[in-house]
């Protein structure tokens, strides 16, 4: 980052350009490095960026292959310039700005759900869709103070979004709280996700889930902690000392 110049680079070694491809790298840095740094969050723009580096690493591992039309339709304005892609940034713009809040018509299809498993499918729509008002009643308090904290920038509502897409969650619950699991792949084990039932329906769990959950280098998501009230719902897993699971069958 040049920050007197007000721009920034994500350089790509000539040996790995067939995994992060110019059109890759540009995406990366307008959806999620810009929308980070220009929120003065430097350290964490960097962090969420490597994670998505990390990610599509593992995709090229696997054979799936990156198509930017379907990351957005009007790719062609991106720059590419070989080895990787200069973008301009403000890094005056200051704390991120209030998302447009969604239509009234959709206060209610967005709002808290009859089951977990609806809560789910919604909080995955509101993804794909890019929807970014932290106000939505899919939230409870604590998820929409952390919403508000961080942007949620086009990049990783995707990302989110793409992760699951095909994945069928299995809901366990107990009295009012839910853990959405995802046990089609033991090999490639998604992260659990967390709902809680208020008087008005089941919303995301937003004051346990971003503390106990951290990722690694590679993606892969850890307990940081054992001690929580949701644990139930991993009573047949294994975890490591590092709090890396095992599912039942693996």
């Amino acid at each position: 980052m040049a920050a007197k110049e007000e721009r920034v680079r994500l350089a790509v070694s000539y040996d790995l350009e067939d995994i992060f491809t110019d059109t890759f790298i540009s995406v990366i840095e307008h959806e999620q490095l810009v929308p980070y740094f220009e929120s003065n969050m430097i350290g964490e723009g960097v962090e969420a960026t490597v994670e998505l580096l990390a990610r599509r690493a593992y995709e090229k591992i696997r054979g799936q292959a990156y198509d930017p039309l379907e990351v957005r339709s009007d790719i062609g304005r991106y720059r590419a310039g070989g080895a990787g892609v200069e973008t301009e940034v403000d890094l005056e713009g200051g704390p991120p700005a209030a998302a447009e809040p969604v239509d009234a018509s959709l206060e209610d299809y967005f709002g808290p759900q009859p089951t977990p498993g609806e809560a789910w499918a919604r909080f995955v729509e509101v993804n794909r869709r890019l929807i970014k008002d932290t106000s939505l009643g899919l939230y409870d308090e604590a998820t929409q103070v952390h919403l508000r904290r961080r942007p949620n920038t086009d990049a990783g509502q995707k990302h989110l979004a793409n992760l699951y897409d095909g994945y069928s969650p299995t809901v366990r619950q107990q009295g009012d709280r839910a853990v959405i699991l995802f046990l089609e792949d033991l090999d490639h084990l998604r992260a659990p996700w967390f709902f809680n039932r208020g008087v008005d329906g089941w919303k995301l769990d937003g004051s346990v889930l971003p503390k106990v959950i951290v990722y690694n280098h590679r993606n892969q998501w850890r307990f940081k902690s054992l001690d929580h009230a949701y644990m139930f719902a991993f009573d047949d897993y294994s975890f490591d000392q590092h709090g890396f699971a095992t599912p039942p069958g693996k």
